[in-house]
């Protein structure tokens, strides 16, 4: 039965679980960067089920931050008014078109 291996990349520290198995053992490379893996160790049955492994890079889904929406501010004074007098504009416009269409 091959044994269970946990290997350290010496370049960007990730962590990975290896099982070798076959009658001949290739050298193993990183995963994240591609650097040989050399120096491995028998990882305890114990931790194997209890957590899995690592990697070196942080997950993006975990790190973006929700911003929050901003009020919207309340219309201005002068702007309420032109606002007013825009409306009035286009009533009277409307009245004068229409006297003199009908």
């Amino acid at each position: 039965m091959p044994a269970n291996k946990i290997a350290t990349c010496c370049y960007c520290g990730t962590r990975s679980v290896l099982r070798l198995r076959g009658k001949h053992r290739h050298e193993l490379s990183c995963a994240n960067c591609g650097a040989p893996l050399r120096a491995l160790k028998n990882l305890p049955r114990e931790q194997l089920s209890a957590s899995a492994p690592t990697s070196a890079r942080p997950d993006k889904r975990v790190a973006t931050d929700k911003r929050r929406k901003k009020p919207k501010r309340a219309m201005s004074f002068r702007r309420k008014m032109f606002a007013k007098m825009w409306d009035e504009l286009a009533d009277v416009i409307d009245d004068a078109f229409e006297e003199l269409f009908d």
